[in-house]
């Protein structure tokens, strides 16, 4: 199936939160991503794949965060880096 993927755009280390990417809508605004998601705190530039689910206050959020860098070189080998 699809599913979107991205980069942390940024990190509020204090507050345990940031926002991704998404690369296939690179318009868009920031996904937003708790670090409950992830397991541990990223860094910006880091990519993951996730799912995106309702959040509470009505926005999408990303849920299922899956570090993607090895896939994502991959990605980048065969169709060009954007």
């Amino acid at each position: 199936g699809w599913m979107p993927y991205g980069k942390i755009e940024k990190w509020i280390e204090d507050r345990g939160f940031g926002f991704l990417s998404d690369d296939q809508q690179p318009l868009a605004r920031g996904v937003f991503v708790h670090i409950s998601d992830i397991g541990h705190a990223p860094n910006v530039g880091d990519a993951f794949s996730y799912d995106l689910v309702d959040g509470r206050d009505g926005r999408p959020k990303a849920s299922n965060v899956r570090s993607i860098s090895v896939a994502r070189e991959e990605v980048d080998r065969v169709f060009g880096a954007a």
